[in-house]
């Protein structure tokens, strides 16, 4: 009889485990009697990338209802990309930007972005700051 009961603790351990991780649960060191909360606390902001731009991974896009349009100006002779940095601040591809070209962008007052060279290295970081503007690569 006991090891019968002994299978049916086990069996409801098994089903009450099951049910916690399907909850997306997951006990702390803390919530186990007898122990210490040793963890560290985890930072889950955007990291500074290596780029040329000391600011990216440390400024995001922020919420915006002021229509703008940014402007663009390739004045170098290599192509470069257009990425968006999003609200988490993780950049987001838009266009190729060709050698010696322009393109104009509809964006957001305030919304952030970076110009990158065909490594991804960044170039130049900027924010729409007005409803029309150029920003010029040279």
């Amino acid at each position: 009889m006991s090891n019968s009961f002994s299978l049916k603790t086990k069996f409801l351990l098994v089903i009450m485990a099951l049910s916690i991780t399907a909850c997306g649960v997951t006990p702390k060191p803390s919530d186990t009697l007898g122990t210490k909360d040793t963890t560290a606390a985890v930072d889950n902001s955007p990291q500074p990338t290596e780029s040329g731009c000391p600011q990216e991974g440390h400024i995001k896009s922020p919420s915006s209802y002021n229509a703008a349009t940014v402007t663009f100006d390739n004045q170098t002779a290599a192509d470069l990309k257009v990425y968006w940095l999003d609200f988490n601040g993780a950049r987001k591809f838009y266009s190729n930007l060709k050698a010696h070209s322009k393109y104009d962008q509809a964006t957001w007052v305030g919304h952030v972005w970076v110009v990158a060279d065909g490594s991804d290295q960044c170039l130049k970081l900027e924010s729409a700051n007005a409803v029309e503007q150029t920003l010029i690569i040279n």
